[in-house]
């Protein structure tokens, strides 16, 4: 019994030491992150997931096409914390050229412009101060 006991208790401790560690964000991989967008009554609902990676900061342009051939887009950017989804709303007054639009011709396109690190968007911002 006594032997069956350590025995669990060295296993428990091994793998309560191993799950301590912290990744570093080198070993998180390469950031990454998806961008959908899809229109309500108050403007365009944009979900950003995080796909991999440290805490991620990514930036995209939602582009719309006008029956008379005018383009509105809004460009926006936004951070997702380790496996989640960041929400926001985007109103469509915000979208360029919007009062000369006279209806949409096509679906809106998601254009992502780039996923970053967290970290590494702060130290660029920061650099300078």
């Amino acid at each position: 019994m006594y032997n069956k006991l350590s025995t669990l208790l060295v296993l428990v401790l091994a793998a309560g030491s191993l799950g301590g560690c912290a990744k570093k964000a080198k070993d998180l991989g390469p950031p990454a992150g998806w961008v959908e967008c899809g229109g309500n009554k108050d403007g365009f609902q944009c979900v950003l997931e995080h796909k991999g990676g440290p805490k991620i900061l990514a930036c995209w342009t939602v582009q719309v096409i006008c029956k008379n051939g005018t383009v509105m887009e809004v460009k926006d950017c936004a951070a997702a914390d380790i496996g989640k989804k960041t929400e926001l709303c985007i109103p469509y007054e915000k979208l360029s050229n919007f009062n000369n639009c006279n209806g949409v011709a096509q679906r809106p396109q998601v254009i992502l412009r780039g996923v970053v690190s967290y970290a590494e968007a702060e130290a660029y911002k920061n650099k300078d101060k």
